[in-house]
């Protein structure tokens, strides 16, 4: 049986509010499971969400590390600055 994750649990597990965790299960962000009044999450989506957007992150901050390294900003006699 898979593991059912309550708001409460997917706040904690990604530190954000209660209120932030519903509106990511809302918005269909993080997939949800529905019985009654009450609305769950399945451990395995929470992973797969957490990796998709971790994943993203880290590729656009290497891109932004990669670019930002290969420009070299260096000062000039007559005190302007030269991209290099």
């Amino acid at each position: 049986m898979k593991n059912l994750l309550k708001a409460k649990q997917v706040s904690e597990i990604l530190n954000v509010s209660r209120s932030q965790a519903f509106a990511l299960m809302r918005s269909g962000e993080i997939p949800t499971i529905r019985f009654g009044r009450c609305v769950r999450v399945y451990a395995e989506d929470l992973e797969a969400f957490i990796e998709e957007n971790s994943s993203h992150s880290t590729k656009n901050l290497l891109a932004v590390s990669a670019t930002s390294k290969s420009k070299q900003v260096t000062p000039t006699s007559n005190g302007d600055h030269h991209v290099t």
